[in-house]
């Protein structure tokens, strides 16, 4: 099954960019372009919830820290245009099914229920 999901929510276009943000000051790095499926999935046993999930796609430590404070820092993902569905990939964890997840987007806060 995550076989044929991949394969039906694959994306070749370019629709992200990521870049390294510091938590403490207004550092960062330059945004690198990529692009992301709608498929959101995380094998980590922390995640207790879709939003959790979601959250830990487009934000997640890194292990290098800020040229200008040294605090950590962390990746930050953008979308260009959000996908209009959202496929979770839950596998074997208890993970529970946030009703509504808000996005924050450039017009107003978008709600995915």
């Amino acid at each position: 099954m995550v076989d044929l999901a991949l394969k039906v929510f694959q994306n070749d276009n370019i629709n992200v960019s990521t870049q390294l943000q510091c938590v403490n000051c207004q550092f960062a790095d330059e945004p690198v372009e990529n692009e992301l499926s709608s498929i959101v999935f995380n094998a980590s046993e922390n995640i207790r919830s879709t939003k959790d999930q979601l959250k830990w796609t487009v934000v997640c430590e890194s292990e290098g820290s800020c040229p200008e404070c040294l605090m950590y820092l962390k990746y930050v993902t953008s979308y260009y245009n959000f996908p209009n569905i959202l496929l979770f990939l839950v596998g074997g964890h208890k993970i529970s099914a946030t009703k509504c997840i808000k996005i924050r987007t450039d017009q107003d806060p978008k709600c995915f229920t």
